[in-house]
């Protein structure tokens, strides 16, 4: 998927909009942000159960 509004154009898509770029931006944020939370509790618990 191309999102940059000069190369998507070439290739004959539409770029996202200013809301599609927001939820994609917080969806990636929050996406980054759980994983850097989950992680610790994650290995914590595979320790716990050796």
């Amino acid at each position: 998927m191309i999102q940059t509004p000069g190369v998507s154009r070439f290739f004959g898509c539409t770029p996202l909009g200013p809301v599609g770029s927001g939820i994609a931006l917080s969806s990636a944020t929050a996406a980054s942000l759980l994983g850097l939370v989950i992680t610790p509790l994650v290995e914590a618990t595979a320790i716990r159960a050796e």
